[in-house]
């Protein structure tokens, strides 16, 4: 990956997050992480950067984000709304 790639990490815990992104240093990602905290603000992100053609090249979303949902329903919702991304969940 180089270091335009950009990964979007849907995760409410902060621990979690920060061992996520010390775990891609420690294996050379180059690229940025974004982290949102709930599935509402990961969905109003990917309708924005739809629109501005700036999709990240990957989501990686927690299975049980707090308080409005979990990956699974995140994962659901962008494949009903054809944005089709890679997709992983923790």
């Amino acid at each position: 990956m180089s270091e335009q790639t950009e990964i979007r990490l849907v995760e409410d815990d902060p621990n979690d997050a920060f061992f996520f992104d010390r775990s891609l240093a420690g294996v050379g990602f180059a690229g940025a992480l974004r982290h949102l905290t709930d599935i509402e603000a990961a969905k109003n992100y990917l309708i924005r950067a739809r629109a501005a053609g700036k999709l990240p090249e990957l989501i990686v979303a927690d299975s049980a984000v707090s308080p409005h949902g979990n990956g699974v329903a995140l994962l659901e919702w962008q494949r009903a709304e054809e944005f089709n991304l890679p997709f992983v969940i923790l």
